[in-house]
């Protein structure tokens, strides 16, 4: 972590900035979309359907792309909420301290913050509406030239 910004820096300095984007299998065309957007705006993206080849070490290829991220984005759906593999992705990003943003497509903040089985830390986000992505494209932008 940068000291002075408190920002997630890549370790070296020729890495493109990664964002991890975690969906679930229903949602593979909206991440997508979004990664192609991410793109766009100078970062790199890790997105399992794309840069998985059969037969590989699932998990271990999500860890270290997890180990490399700069932040996790997540698209959080009622799809997503039902998914284990989408929650231990926010968990590990949780425990690795990096920046969680949190999209929410067919759901309202109310609605995830009193689902039962999401964890507390989640709930106390702020959560960006699938609509202001531009939003947080923008800020994403400027994370990425300010590196």
């Amino acid at each position: 972590m940068n000291q002075t910004t408190g920002q997630n820096q890549p370790r070296d300095a020729k890495e493109k900035w990664l964002v991890f984007i975690s969906h679930s299998a229903t949602d593979t065309w909206l991440a997508k979309r979004i990664a192609e957007q991410i793109e766009t705006h100078g970062a790199q993206t890790f997105l399992d359907e794309a840069h998985l080849s059969v037969g590989e070490d699932f998990e271990e290829r999500i860890l270290e792309a997890l180990d490399r991220a700069n932040e996790l984005l997540v698209i959080v759906t009622p799809w997503s909420l039902k998914r284990p593999f989408v929650w231990s992705e926010v968990g590990a990003a949780w425990l690795k301290r990096i920046p969680i943003i949190a999209v929410l497509h067919g759901l309202t903040p109310k609605k995830v913050q009193t689902h039962p089985s999401i964890p507390v830390f989640f709930k106390r986000r702020e959560f960006i509406d699938i609509n202001q992505l531009d939003k947080y494209l923008s800020e994403l932008q400027e994370r990425v030239r300010g590196r």
